[in-house]
């Protein structure tokens, strides 16, 4: 079943776990949240589950072991991203496919976490590093698709302050 979630509480979730990112110079981690959920979700109104069709049986990643055991207990499940974020159930290691599609404290979670452990690994230092890790799997990819998105994900992290201005 699709999810959605008001775009306020995407937005207080935003604020309220940004304080858990990894800190990088001139990066506002809330407005960094906002930009990657307006891209992969359109602020919540899109949240999956999403399935990826590269990490089901036959795919390209369903061989790697984690994700081979993902198939084996959640079936094509395993093989979704989740939430506002669209966090991987792979990059999401003690979540479940329920807890990541019905729990915005789960997903945000889970979200934050995946975001450090890749901020640490590549010393990630400017939104367009972190859009090409977050939708290619790592610094330097430079596909099409890729520089559009990062293209977009900056245009949205520079609109961020609006939208969490217009909660209040």
């Amino acid at each position: 079943m699709a999810v959605t979630w008001p775009r306020v509480a995407v937005l207080l979730a935003c604020q309220e776990y940004a304080p858990l990112i990894i800190p990088i110079a001139g990066i506002d981690p809330a407005w960094l949240l906002v930009a990657i959920a307006k891209n992969e979700s359109s602020l919540g109104d899109d949240c999956g589950p999403r399935h990826e069709s590269a990490w089901d049986v036959g795919g390209t990643y369903a061989a790697d072991p984690v994700q081979a055991g993902l198939l084996r207990l959640y079936g094509s499940a395993a093989a979704c991203s989740y939430g506002p974020w669209q966090i991987m159930l792979y990059n999401a290691p003690g979540y479940t496919p329920d807890e990541l599609n019905a729990q915005l404290p789960m997903v945000a979670r889970a979200t934050i976490a995946f975001l450090n452990k890749q901020i640490a690994r590549w010393s990630l230092a400017s939104i367009e590093a972190i859009g090409q890790v977050w939708n290619g799997g790592h610094p330097g990819v430079s596909s099409p698709v890729v520089i559009a998105y990062c293209k977009e994900l900056q245009e949205n992290y520079d609109a961020a302050s609006g939208w969490l201005g217009g909660m209040k």
